[in-house]
């Protein structure tokens, strides 16, 4: 399943809370919401990582006054790869991958001629990348009239990441899920001294909330630990939001990506293929369902052949020029260095299996639920929203 980047994705969301919020997007917007968001004085955005609407099923079964099942109202695709760093990049910017260039967990950057974790900041040992090495994208989020608060974990709050995109927003730091809601009203009743640049006070507010996706990737997604937690977000959100009365807010709830469950089974390790890896000018990044591959130039067609050959049944060798030009990262202009952090080639998984790279004395770990592929629980998030004058 590909993203729907024309009209139902993650990027026509954010088109719609740019747009709503007073700033200009050139994305199509999510039909109606763009209006719903402007008669609004406040926008509430809660991002729960890993939370694909296959989940609200499971809830719904087990109660039936779920309130993230019962105020859901509409799927629509993430992005590709449909992982973390793509798509909060796409939150915080409005942008697909193709255009903000951020496009998967590791990457080849050319900025530290290694291999690189933006999110953390860090290379592939581990090392801290210096500041100012990393451009970070431009946000459409920039153009909007709202006064903007983010309310994240405080180990993510401050990272060099986060802090290009919230420099001149209210930041509010959280520890745990009840404390992410209890700031939502203190970021709606906060004002700003001398604020005259935004009307009426009126208010964006970001949440993030990324235990979930935790859960899901050492227990999987069905797991039962993964379960509990979900119910408590639930439970939590229903009790909370039944003594919200704000009713000049606007409340969406969404997610990043989904998850498929995995086994050790389904990892396969690279290194095992030899003849695969001394192809190879550097280690693989991506993510474990889309891989990247960054091949010498000498060995090309060999890599091809092996791969046909070897990893037929597990995955589908793209040349990466290919799947941007077929419009997988996003419509729009290209980011220069997408094609070099993106390599030669990408293999993408099938079915439930998963890549795995271990670099020297590192051990294989096995997640029992991954993401970052096309299948349809990895693709489809829900849109879940609330008003204080729902009748659910």
């Amino acid at each position: 399943m590909l993203p729907n980047y024309k009209k139902n994705s993650l990027v026509n969301l954010m088109s719609s809370v740019i747009r709503g919020c007073g700033g200009k997007s050139p994305y199509n917007p999510l039909p109606k919401l763009t209006v719903e968001i402007k008669s609004k004085k406040n926008l509430v955005l809660l991002v729960i990582d890993g939370m694909g609407t296959d989940h609200l099923a499971k809830l719904k079964k087990r109660n039936k006054n779920s309130f993230l099942a019962n105020h859901f109202q509409q799927n629509f695709t993430s992005v590709f790869p449909s992982t973390t760093t793509s798509a909060i990049t796409t939150f915080f910017t409005g942008k697909p991958p193709q255009e903000h260039g951020l496009a998967a967990w590791d990457m080849y950057l050319d900025e530290i001629k290694d291999i690189g974790t933006v999110l953390r900041n860090a290379d592939i040992n581990g090392k801290q990348i210096p500041r100012g090495k990393i451009e970070y994208p431009s946000s459409l989020l920039d153009t909007i009239n709202r006064e903007k608060h983010f309310i994240q974990h405080q180990k993510i709050i401050d990272t060099p990441f986060t802090n290009a995109y919230t420099s001149k927003a209210v930041k509010w730091r959280i520890r745990n899920f009840n404390g992410l809601l209890n700031k939502i009203p203190l970021a709606i009743k906060y004002h700003r001294k001398n604020n005259l640049n935004h009307v009426n006070h009126k208010k964006f507010i970001y949440a993030y909330w990324g235990d979930l996706d935790s859960y899901s990737h050492h227990f999987g997604k069905d797991g039962s630990k993964t379960q509990k937690h979900l119910r408590d977000l639930d439970r939590s959100l229903g009790k909370f939001f039944s003594n919200f009365k704000r009713e000049d807010t606007l409340v969406l709830i969404t997610a990043d990506h989904g998850h498929i469950n995995t086994s050790r089974e389904h990892h396969i390790i690279l290194n095992n293929y030899s003849e695969i890896v001394d192809c190879l000018k550097r280690s693989p990044a991506g993510e474990p369902r889309a891989l990247f591959c960054y091949v010498n130039s000498n060995k090309k067609k060999d890599f091809e052949k092996y791969v046909k050959s070897k990893l037929n049944k597990y995955c589908t060798l793209y040349p990466s020029k290919q799947l941007i030009q077929k419009g997988y990262f996003g419509l729009g202009k290209t980011h220069p260095k997408l094609l070099s952090r993106l390599g030669d080639y990408i293999l993408i998984l099938k079915k439930n299996y998963v890549f795995k790279y271990v670099e020297k004395e590192e051990k294989v770990r096995i997640h029992l639920g991954n993401h970052g592929g096309l299948s349809k629980d990895e693709m489809i998030v829900p849109l879940i929203k609330f008003k204080p004058d729902d009748k659910h």
